[in-house]
């Protein structure tokens, strides 16, 4: 081949290259654009099952917490997965793992994600650092079957916490947690939102209540304590409380404001909020 034709063959092939690259690059940009529509990076583990996020499953807890592989007939712990609903029936789930961190349930990447409570429920963690419950980038909603379903909670570490972005909804049901060396219910980047008939009680040594953008509490009632330095219901948003009865208490003589926010504190439709802190006033807001 004379120089003028390799030329142009090369020429050519380095356009084929480059279309190519180019559409290389459209489908990975495609792909990723829709991924997170499928639910990418979603998962889900409850002690130690690894749940497969696509397909049904169902397990029984005996009296020692431990889950066994189960069926529609007989079960304590069943997961939707067309809806995204984790039920929990009269479960009890105990995790004595000993290795650094973890929880017992953990959800992450979940545009929209139910705790179902049906009867007496009951998570118990006997490791320092290990949660009850936690999760990323998910928006949560804990929900009783009836007003009388129960989620008992008890944990040397971090009770419930969900991290970046995340909104905790908490209605008609009864939740009580206790933490003996950290915080109770936690949503950092996110709204914790208590609602239509949600009773919540929470003792901690830190945060008992922490909705890091915002605080809501109505038609419910709560009672909170805390036995350390720290606040107890805690907002670097507002914090609004609608038609409810909350009772925070800090009991240790360095104990913060019982309620702060950073936003406003709104308290509204013949609400009754009992605020008092051993160490600091009871209620104390940076705006109005």
């Amino acid at each position: 081949l004379n120089l003028e034709t390799r030329m142009k063959k090369r020429f050519l092939q380095t356009i084929s290259k480059r279309v190519r690259s180019l559409r290389l690059f459209s489908l990975l940009v495609c792909l990723g654009m829709l991924l997170p529509a499928v639910g990418w990076g979603q998962s889900l583990t409850v002690k130690n099952i690894t749940v497969n996020v696509n397909q049904d499953g169902y397990w029984t807890t005996n009296e020692s917490g431990q889950l066994t592989a189960s069926d529609a007939q007989n079960y304590n712990v069943f997961y939707d997965a067309t809806n995204k609903v984790l039920t929990l029936k009269n479960a009890t789930i105990v995790d004595e793992v000993t290795n650094y961190g973890g929880s017992i349930i953990r959800i992450d990447n979940f545009d929209q994600f139910t705790i179902l409570l049906i009867g007496n429920n009951t998570l118990t963690s006997t490791n320092d650092n290990r949660r009850l419950m936690y999760g990323i980038s998910s928006n949560i909603m804990i929900i009783g079957q009836t007003a009388d379903a129960t989620l008992t909670g008890n944990s040397n570490s971090e009770c419930i916490q969900f991290d970046t972005s995340d909104n905790l909804t908490i209605e008609n049901c009864i939740v009580n947690v206790t933490s003996s060396s950290w915080s109770g219910i936690q949503v950092y980047g996110g709204i914790l939102t208590l609602q239509n008939n949600a009773r919540v009680k929470v003792e901690s040594n830190e945060f008992a209540l922490v909705g890091d953008k915002g605080i809501s509490i109505t038609d419910s009632e709560v009672t909170a304590t805390t036995n350390g330095a720290a606040n107890t219901i805690k907002s670097n948003g507002k914090i609004k409380i609608d038609n409810s009865i909350v009772k925070a208490t800090g009991t240790f003589e360095d104990a913060y404001p019982a309620i702060y926010a950073a936003g406003d504190i709104m308290v509204e439709n013949g609400s009754e909020v009992t605020a008092t802190s051993s160490g600091m006033r009871g209620i104390f807001t940076d705006s109005d």
